[in-house]
């Protein structure tokens, strides 16, 4: 562990460290997204997939709203997201 600390007395990841944490979180990030994906699948065997996306939409917004420190943040996170994902995925 670095012996340099930040301004908050925290210890500062080293590269290494910081990689490797970089790492970990992609993977989760990647297995968050399988599951997801998994989830919908399933979903849609039961339901119209319209439903399945108003269903994941309703309760994403919600999760932001639950978590998020104040609305005023949760519409910035919802906001934000919708805003890259249309940006993302979009068809011309």
């Amino acid at each position: 562990m670095s012996k340099i600390v930040n301004k908050d007395g925290q210890p500062i990841e080293s590269e290494k460290q910081t990689m490797s944490r970089l790492i970990d979180e992609e993977a989760a990030h990647d297995k968050l997204f399988e599951d997801l994906d998994a989830a919908v699948s399933k979903a849609a065997e039961h339901l119209s997939v319209p439903h399945v996306l108003h269903v994941g939409l309703d309760y994403f917004v919600g999760l932001a709203y639950g978590v998020a420190d104040d609305s005023k943040h949760a519409d910035l996170i919802i906001d934000n997201t919708i805003q890259r994902a249309k940006n993302e995925y979009k068809p011309s």
